[in-house]
C-alpha cells in the first residue's frame, strides 16, 4: 500500500481540482491515494485540515519559486 502525507496531499489536489471542497470527500481522497481512512487520520485531523495543509504546502512552493526567479534577476 502507497502511503504518507505527499501521497495523501497529491491525491488531495487532484480530488479537489477536480470536484471543488464541498465535492470531494475523504473517501474519494483515500481512494485517489490508495490509504486507508486511519492512515490518512493520522496526518490530517480533517478535510479541512487537510485543505489548510495543501494551500499552505502551494503557497510555500509558490513562494519559493518567487524567491528562486528574483535571485535569477539579481534583485
Amino acid at each position: 500500500m502507497r502511503g504518507g502525507r505527499q501521497v495523501i496531499l497529491n491525491a488531495a489536489l487532484q480530488v479537489f481540482a477536480e470536484h471543488g471542497y464541498s465535492g470531494s470527500s475523504i473517501r474519494q481522497i483515500c481512494a485517489e491515494a490508495g490509504v486507508t481512512k486511519p492512515m490518512l487520520y493520522y496526518y490530517f485531523r480533517s478535510k479541512e485540515h487537510l485543505y489548510q495543509e495543501l494551500m499552505i504546502d502551494i503557497f510555500n512552493d509558490f513562494r519559493k519559486g518567487l524567491l528562486r526567479a528574483s535571485k535569477v534577476q539579481g534583485h
